[in-house]
C-alpha cells in the first residue's frame, strides 16, 4: 500500500492552513497544495492575511477550500494577533487531521497556538518565500524545543522546497527526515510543442525581480548581439525600473506578466535558456524551461546543481568564458540542442508534474500521521 493512501483512508480528513500574505511565490506552492488535498477528498480551511496587491490570486484557489481573510493592519503585531485568534477558533471548530503552517511568521506564531490547543494533530511547516535557509533552520530548532518543553507529540515536521533547504534544516539538528516537495509546473509547459525561432534566440527570466541576473544577461546580449549569427535575447518575468533600462539598452525583449500558456509558448520558441547568476530563490522559470524541453546553460550554483545534470539536461559553468563556450556549442549543434532538450523534458515530467507533486505531498503528510488509517485527530 502506498503511504499516501493512509491519508485517503481516514474518511473525511480536515486540514487547517495558516499563512501570512500570499504572494505569487507563496501561492506557487500553497495553491497546488490545497488543490491536491481537495482532489484527495480533504476538507480545508485557509487562514491568511488579506492584501490588495495579491487579491488577484484568491480566485485561483480551488473552490472547495474555505478562505478566511484577516484584514491588513499597519501594525504587524495587531494584524498577527487577530490572525492567531481566528486561527485558534478555526482549530477549535471541529476535528482536525493536520495543521500546515506556511511562511516564517506563520510557522513561529502558529506553532505556539497549536501547542496551546488541546489535541495532537500532526503539524507541518513550509518556508516558501524565505530565502535565508540558516535562519529557517534556527526557527525549526526553536520550534522543536517548544514542542519538547511542552511535551507535545508529534513535533512539527518540515516540508522543504528543495534539497538545499532540507540540508540546511538537517544541519541545524532537525531530528526527523525532512520531506522534499518541489513546486509543480503547470501542464501547459509539458504540452507545448517545441518550435525554434528562425535565428538563434536565447531566453532568461525570473518571476521575481533579480537585478544581478538581469545585469549579467544584458552583458551577454551586448557581447553576442553584434555577431553575424543575429542572436536575439528575451527576458521573461518581473523587472524593476533599473533592470528594464539595462535590458532595453542591450536590445533584450521584455515580456512581463503573461499567462502560463503564453509563457510556455515564448520559451518553446527559444533555442536555449541561460541562467547567468546565482539565486537564493527556487529558479521557477528555469524549471519551466526544462519542462518545455530547452537545454539550460547555468552558472554553477546550489539551486542550479539541484536541477541541471551537467552534460545531460544542460551545462553548469564556473566562469563567463565557460558560459559563452557552452552557448556557442548549443547554437552550433541542432542535434545537441534536441538531445539535451528531450532529456530535460523527460526528467522534468517525472519530477515536476502535478501527479508527482500530489504523491510527494501526500507521502509527506502520511509520514507525520500514522493514525490517519484510523480517524482524524482532534485539536
Amino acid at each position: 500500500m502506498k503511504r499516501e493512501s493512509a491519508f485517503l483512508e481516514s474518511g473525511a480528513p480536515r486540514v487547517v492552513h495558516l499563512a501570512g500574505r500570499v504572494s505569487e511565490e507563496v501561492f506557487s506552492f500553497l495553491g497546488p497544495t490545497t488543490a491536491a488535498l481537495a482532489s484527495s477528498g480533504a476538507e480545508q480551511t485557509l487562514v491568511l492575511i488579506d492584501d490588495l496587491r495579491y487579491r488577484h490570486l484568491l480566485p485561483r484557489f480551488d473552490h472547495r477550500v474555505e478562505l478566511v481573510l484577516i484584514a491588513p493592519d499597519r501594525s504587524i503585531t495587531a494584524q498577527w494577533r487577530r490572525a492567531l485568534r481566528t486561527f485558534r477558533r478555526v482549530l477549535a471548530s471541529g476535528p482536525v487531521s493536520a495543521v500546515h503552517l506556511h511562511g516564517l511568521r506563520a510557522s513561529a506564531f502558529g506553532a505556539v497556538i497549536v501547542n496551546l490547543s488541546e489535541g495532537s494533530a500532526p503539524v507541518f511547516y513550509s518556508l516558501r518565500g524565505w530565502r535565508n535557509f540558516g535562519l529557517a533552520g534556527m526557527l525549526a530548532s526553536a520550534m522543536l524545543r517548544v514542542f519538547r518543553r511542552w511535551s507535545v507529540q508529534p513535533p512539527a515536521r518540515a516540508i522543504a522546497a528543495g534539497a538545499s533547504q532540507a540540508d540546511a534544516l538537517a544541519a541545524r539538528g532537525h531530528p526527523q527526515a525532512v520531506a522534499v516537495v518541489e513546486t509543480p509546473v503547470p501542464r501547459e509547459f509539458f504540452a507545448v510543442p517545441r518550435n525554434e525561432a528562425r535565428h538563434p534566440l536565447l531566453i532568461s527570466g525570473s518571476p521575481y525581480p533579480d537585478p544581478r541576473s538581469v545585469e549579467l544577461f544584458a552583458r551577454l546580449a551586448v557581447l553576442l548581439g553584434g555577431t553575424p549569427l543575429r542572436i536575439g535575447f528575451n527576458w521573461v518575468g518581473s523587472v524593476d525600473p533599473g533592470s528594464r533600462m539595462r535590458l532595453q539598452a542591450a536590445n533584450v525583449g521584455i515580456f512581463e506578466s503573461v499567462a502560463d500558456a503564453a509563457r510556455a509558448s515564448r520559451l518553446a520558441s527559444s533555442w536555449l535558456f541561460v541562467a547567468p547568476g546565482s539565486t537564493r530563490r527556487v529558479p521557477a522559470t528555469l524549471i519551466e524551461a526544462l519542462a518545455v524541453g530547452l537545454p539550460v546553460v547555468a552558472i554553477d550554483a546550489a539551486h542550479h546543481r539541484e536541477l541541471v545534470r551537467d552534460g545531460e539536461t544542460g551545462f553548469l559553468c564556473n566562469t563567463e568564458e565557460d558560459l559563452l563556450d557552452c552557448i556557442a556549442r548549443l547554437i552550433d549543434s541542432p542535434e545537441l540542442r534536441a538531445n539535451i532538450g528531450q532529456t530535460a523534458r523527460a526528467e522534468a515530467a517525472k519530477r515536476f508534474s502535478e501527479e508527482h507533486f500530489r504523491d510527494a505531498l501526500l507521502n509527506a503528510y502520511a509520514l507525520g500521521n500514522t493514525r490517519w488509517t484510523e480517524q482524524p485527530s482532534l485539536v
